[in-house]
Formats: C-alpha cells, sequence, structure tokens
C-alpha cells in the first residue's frame, strides 16, 4: 500500500507545497515511525528453534533461494526498482528541466504514476481469481520493460512531449503495481503460516536491496552522463529481470496455492445455508451486460482550448485523451471484428472512431484543415491499437476487459474530457454558448455514431435507453454555465467532467436510463421501470 500510495500522496502535497517542506515532513514521519517501532511490543511471541542472529537474519533469505517461485520474485524485485526509480529519482528533473515544467506539474506526473498504480491495484483482486499471479506478474514486467526501453529511446532521440511522458508514467505504475500487489499472495502461499514473518522480512530487504542498486544508478548516472545512457541502463536491467523471472519461476509452477488456500478457507467458513421458509438477502436483478460506447479524441486542439489552464492541468488532460483514444479504438475494433471485416476494415474502423468527432466538430467550426491532418498522432494510435487487438482476440484479454467493464469506463472518462474541449473550442472560435455545447456533444459521441452506421448497426446512442447523450449535454451546459462565473478554472474545468463521469459510470454500472419509447401492439409480459413505455 505504501508503494501505491505514496506518489499519489507527494503529488496532492506538492500542489500546496514547495519540495523542502515536503522533505522535512518525510522525515518527520520516518522519526515517527521509528518511535511507534520501538514502542511496539508483539503479543504471544516466542523463540524459534534457531537462536543464533545469523540464522534468524538469514532464514527467510534462504527459503526465497530454496523456493523456485521467490526466486522469481527475486529477479521481479529488480525490475519494479529499475522502472520505479525512473519515476520517483528523475521525474523532478525531467520535468524542470527537460519539459520545462513548474513544481506543480512534477507534481501532476508523479500523480500520472500514482493513479495507474491505484488503478490496477483495485483491479486485479478480482484479475488474480481467474488469472495465475504468474500471468499477471510477468505481464507486468513486459510492460515495464516496454517503458523503459521507449523512455531511453525516446529521450535518446530528442522526442519529449507531455503527452508521451505522462502515458510512460502510467505504464510504469500501472506495472509496479500487476508485479508489487500480487506478491503477498505469492508468499502467503509458499511457506506455512508460522514462516510467514520471516519470508516478508526477506521480501522487503530484498526488494530494498534492489532500490538501493538502482537508486545510485538513476541519480548518479543522471548527473553525470545524462537521462538517455541513465535509462538505458536502468532498461537492461528491467529485461534482465524480467528475463531471469521467466527463467527462474517456471511455468509448471503457474499455479495459485495462495488463491487455493484462500478458496479451500472459504469452503471451511462458509456460512450456513438458511433454513427453509427464512428470508434471503438478494442483490436484485442484475443489469445486463451494456457494449463498449465509443466517443473521440480531440487531438491538437487540446492546447489551442485550453490556454486559461494551467500546464499542470494539461498534463492530465492528454493522458486522458490517449487512454480515451486507445479505448475508443478497442470499441472500434471489436465491432469490425463481430462483423467479420478484413485488416484493413478493423484498422479503418478503429481510426474513424478515434478520430470521427473531432473532425465534424473543426468542420462545423470552419477550422480547417482539420486537427488529424496536422497531428496524425491519433490516427496512428488507432491503427497501432487496432493491430494490436486482432492477435489479442484470441486470448481472453478482450473479454477480461469487458467483463470488468474497463473499457466502459475509460470510453466515460475519455467522452467526459473530450465533451468539455470540445465545447471550450467552440466557444474559443466565438461560437454561442448553446451552439458550443451541442458541438461538445457532436464531438465526443459522433465516433461512436459513425462506427455503428459503418457497422450496418442502429447507433448506441439512439438506442438502449441509456443515459449517453443526456450525460453529454449536462456536462457540457454545466461547463457553459459555469464560465458565467468568477470562479477557479480548476472547478470550471472539472466539474462538467465528474458530473458526465458520474452519470456514464451510473448508467454502465446500475443500468440506469431514459424510458424506451415503444410504438405499436403492446408487450405481453410485465414492463420494467427501465423499459415502461413513453
Amino acid at each position: 500500500m505504501e508503494s501505491l500510495l505514496s506518489p499519489v500522496l507527494a503529488a496532492v502535497a506538492l500542489s500546496f507545497m514547495s519540495f523542502s517542506w515536503l522533505f522535512l515532513g518525510t522525515s518527520m514521519g520516518f522519526i515517527l515511525s521509528t518511535l511507534l517501532v520501538l514502542s511496539t511490543r508483539i503479543p504471544n511471541a516466542r523463540r524459534g528453534a534457531r537462536s543464533g542472529a545469523w540464522d534468524r537474519a538469514t532464514s527467510g533469505i534462504r527459503t526465497f533461494l530454496r523456493t523456485p517461485k521467490l526466486r522469481g520474485v527475486i529477479a521481479l524485485n529488480l525490475v519494479v526498482a529499475a522502472a520505479g526509480s525512473i519515476v520517483i529519482v528523475n521525474t523532478v528533473t525531467y520535468v524542470r528541466d527537460e519539459l520545462g515544467g513548474t513544481q506543480s506539474a512534477v507534481a501532476w506526473m508523479l500523480a500520472a504514476s500514482g493513479t495507474g498504480s491505484l488503478v490496477a491495484a483495485l483491479t486485479l483482486p478480482r484479475v488474480l481469481d481467474r488469472i495465475a499471479e504468474r500471468t499477471v506478474m510477468l505481464t507486468g514486467a513486459a510492460a515495464l520493460s516496454v517503458a523503459t526501453i521507449t523512455a531511453a529511446g525516446l529521450t535518446a532521440a530528442g522526442i519529449i512531449t507531455w503527452a508521451g511522458t505522462a502515458i510512460l508514467w502510467l505504464l510504469i505504475g500501472t506495472g509496479m503495481a500487476m508485479i508489487v500487489t500480487p506478491t503477498g499472495r505469492i508468499l502467503r502461499g509458499s511457506v506455512e503460516p508460522t514462516r510467514l514473518p520471516q519470508v516478508f522480512a526477506a521480501q522487503f530487504s530484498l526488494s530494498h536491496l534492489a532500490w538501493l542498486m538502482t537508486y545510485p544508478i538513476a541519480g548518479w548516472l543522471g548527473t553525470t552522463m545524462g537521462l538517455s545512457v541513465t535509462w538505458s541502463a536502468l532498461a537492461v536491467l528491467a529485461v534482465a529481470g524480467a528475463a531471469a523471472a521467466r527463467f527462474l519461476w517456471p511455468r509448471a509452477m503457474h499455479a495459485a496455492p495462495s488463491t487455493q488456500r484462500r478458496r479451500r478457507f472459504d469452503r471451511a467458513h462458509r456460512s450456513p445455508r438458511p433454513r427453509p421458509g427464512t428470508p434471503r438477502c438478494t442483490r436484485g436483478p442484475r443489469p445486463a451486460r451494456i457494449a463498449p460506447r465509443v466517443w473521440l479524441a480531440e487531438g491538437d486542439s487540446m492546447s489551442e482550448a485550453s490556454e486559461s489552464i494551467s500546464s499542470a492541468l494539461t498534463v492530465v488532460q492528454v493522458a486522458l485523451e490517449y487512454i480515451g483514444t486507445v479505448a475508443f479504438a478497442i470499441s472500434g475494433a471489436v465491432a469490425a471484428g463481430r462483423k467479420k471485416m478484413d485488416l484493413v476494415g478493423v484498422v479503418v474502423l478503429a481510426c474513424i472512431v478515434s478520430v470521427g468527432g473531432g473532425t465534424i466538430r473543426d468542420l462545423l467550426l470552419g477550422a480547417t484543415p482539420v486537427f488529424w491532418v496536422s497531428n496524425p498522432t491519433f490516427v496512428l494510435v488507432g491503427a497501432v491499437t487496432a493491430l494490436i487487438v486482432v492477435p489479442l482476440s484470441r486470448t481472453r484479454a478482450l473479454d477480461l476487459l469487458q467483463q470488468f467493464r474497463i473499457v466502459q469506463v475509460s470510453d466515460a472518462a475519455g467522452m467526459a474530457l473530450f465533451v468539455v474541449v470540445g465545447t471550450n473550442v467552440a466557444i474559443a472560435a466565438g461560437a454561442d454558448p448553446i451552439a458550443a455545447a451541442i458541438v461538445g456533444v457532436i464531438a465526443g459521441v459522433a465516433g461512436g455514431i459513425i462506427r455503428d452506421i459503418l457497422a450496418n448497426e442502429v447507433p448506441d446512442v439512439l438506442r438502449g435507453g441509456q443515459f449517453y447523450v443526456t450525460a453529454a449535454l449536462a456536462g457540457a451546459l454545466v461547463y457553459v454555465l459555469l464560465l458565467g462565473f468568477d470562479l477557479d478554472e480548476i472547478v470550471v474545468f472539472w466539474v462538467p467532467i465528474v458530473i458526465i463521469l458520474a452519470i456514464r459510470i451510473a448508467s454502465v454500472l446500475l443500468g440506469w436510463g431514459v424510458p424506451t419509447f415503444r410504438y405499436g401492439a403492446p408487450p405481453t409480459g410485465p414492463i420494467s421501470t427501465r423499459d415502461r413505455d413513453v
């Protein structure tokens, strides 16, 4: 938990205090922690059979070296430390010297990494019930290896952008959580309960030993030889650690004893069945699964429309843009697959979903050439995502994304951002406030309409009885209304986004929506509240 929350807490603290005060507060926290540890007594503590200091200190480490899967954890600790050192040690220097950002921008970049960690940590418990820990942790190691290699390559080539950095930091945070979160399950499933203290103590020592190796590399090499050389060295360590983990942790041992033990515990402590006639508590009818919705990416109009918004917020906005673009492209590729299109059709449909709404928005406002002509980044992101989706369709990855509603929630975040930015673009172009709100709604939902028409389907925005256009219109109108007040720009930008998110997520997860219009023969069965006639 400490490794997951630390970047977020540091980002929040740096938004209202300087680095010196942050370091002072951290030092005071260390002193307080030391006093609490010294004043703690372990109840019912018993001395083990081995009383020698060396035996007690090395007992857990010897267990690690004897157990194949724990040897893999040692290697994965090196991967986490190599990638994490880039974020923890070099973020301040990179953001302030290379990107020219402020202290607040440093905070938001750290928050990008922390957000990836938190989202992954909250999602993984349900994923680990269906996928082995080895698969999840090695996938996280692969993600960290790719992130470090990409960071080193972009820095060496001189390609330094806010959006690219935010995406890499987000990926690093996600990959770290994919390794750190399942580690406790691996430790508990590898030894008897009486040996857990030694094993957890060994994991603490070994993981910090890895950090002790990578911190000086990130700090000393970064100041003497530059970030490109430093990150290349850390990338080599990350790749070596990932390869070693795959070799040391055999595939034959990928089963999760911790999960099996927990299931046996659940069966042993399961609540007794109620007696006949006893009322049961039920959750009610489960809402039907809602197919992924698609909106569009805005492109370089972000900087043109948001000059009044601070650079720190722009980092988060651009990061969300790319996340939403990937989610939209996945939806387009999945729709193409359901219609059995060829590879060209999959790529075309995914790209149209990514840029369709923004194209219509720019044409309505007379902003030519449209954004993707001068900045084709989002078209490339859509195409690459479609090419990745095709081989993933042969695995369970897409099914898991839809099962846990990850694509839908990402779509909701992207749509919320793009509606507000689209409204801002229209206002900056001189449009009437009401017309600007309509343009913002079009920018958010037009991509999905084009996708469904090309797939020969009734557009999702016109059916299903859900809060879709309603959420977009509500957020756009709130944004226009707040512009008339003398409020902080952070409030003006984020309040409409939160409103759209809340409405969309409630519709996706709870099945809320607008009444469905029915004309013709009356229904024969009972009418639910959601599907009542208008």
